[in-house]
């Protein structure tokens, strides 16, 4: 063919081509753009409600919320801070999670091993006697035998709530508009999950009676040995190994002491019947400067059942704590002003 009549045979084509692309643009740009998204990860909304049927009277400032990623171990948890104690709505992507939720208003807690939720442990820094008791002596003496036991400071109180699994499925497929760059799609299917917190802390309550001679004391403390230096969030479980805290004691009349603090427990293995010997160390300042203290074994209150069923709420009693009058005038036997005297104690069967 010669070349003058191909040209004149190319025009037409090329008129077409040019009209079929004009309208083919025209289509597209009066379209709505949709797509269908077939293996992108989305982010879900996940309602979190707390039960508080096993606390009722809690009232915390408000709960923490970690989600652990199941498919992926070794990634950090993705923490939620939600105010109150009803819960929220969080934000997370497809996939299979464990939670594990506490109150955030603790600042006496510190946690540690936090990368699985199975080792996420609260526990709080080395104290002493002298701060735990506000007795302006660092020297205090400790119960027989616990001398080597780290002295730990109280917690402040603690729920925790656990969800052993859930899963955010995909939605296959997800239609979305269309996502600018830099945006995120977002599903619009959302999940519920519950959790119900509960202790995990124990509260002990030391009530002394019948002391005689109070109105001659300007100051009681006390300690009290072998109890668990932490807690698991998961499962509950008190941490291996004992420490000691110590406390103030509150007149409440004429004759009765009473003090009241947080611990995170005592005897990790007491399900496997080993027990720890507790010892109570009262400790008394008289108005003469003489210093006393006053050990007691009180391990089978700690561990009575029919006196302390539930674990998470102790109680000791002592009685007739021989508190002595101060020396005036001279008489009597008066111990060296700067050195504790030591009385060990046998409780009576009550």
């Amino acid at each position: 063919m010669e070349a003058s009549n191909m040209k004149r045979y190319m025009k037409p084509l090329r008129h077409i081509g040019l009209v079929l692309l004009a309208l083919l643009s025209g289509v597209l740009t009066s379209c709505e753009y949709k797509d269908l998204c077939y293996q992108h990860p989305h982010w879900v909304d996940v309602n979190v409600h707390f039960d508080w049927k096993n606390e009722p009277d809690a009232q915390p400032e408000g709960m923490t919320v970690l989600f652990y990623n199941m498919d992926d171990p070794a990634s950090d948890p993705v923490r939620f801070d939600l105010p109150g104690r009803n819960g929220g709505t969080v934000n997370l992507m497809t996939g299979r999670y464990r939670a594990v939720a506490y109150n955030y208003d603790t600042d006496a807690i510190l946690y540690r091993n936090t990368g699985t939720i199975s080792t996420y442990e609260a526990y709080t820094r080395q104290s002493s006697i002298g701060e735990g008791t506000q007795m302006p002596y660092g020297d205090l003496p400790r119960g027989e035998g616990k001398d080597d036991e780290d002295i730990i400071l109280a917690p402040n109180m603690l729920w925790g709530a656990t969800h052993p699994g859930f899963e955010i499925e995909m939605q296959d497929p997800v239609t979305y508009d269309y996502v600018k760059e830099g945006e995120t799609a977002v599903t619009h299917n959302s999940y519920d999950i519950t959790m119900e917190p509960g202790k995990r802390i124990c509260q002990v309550t030391v009530n002394v009676h019948d002391v005689p001679n109070m109105k001659y004391t300007s100051n009681f403390a006390g300690a009290l040995s072998s109890l668990s230096p932490s807690v698991f969030m998961e499962s509950a479980a008190f941490g291996e190994g004992s420490v000691a805290q110590a406390f103030a004691f509150d007149k409440v009349d004429a004759t009765t002491l009473q003090a009241k603090f947080y611990s995170f427990g005592h005897c990790s293995r007491l399900a496997e019947n080993i027990v720890n010997t507790h010892y109570l160390s009262v400790y008394a300042l008289l108005d003469d400067e003489t210093k006393w203290y006053y050990n007691i074994d009180v391990t089978d209150q700690v561990h009575d059942q029919v006196k302390n069923p539930d674990k998470y709420n102790i109680v000791i009693d002592i009685y007739d704590l021989p508190i002595p009058k101060p020396i005036t005038n001279g008489s009597g036997i008066k111990p060296t002003v700067d050195a504790w005297t030591n009385i060990n104690i046998e409780l009576p069967e009550r």
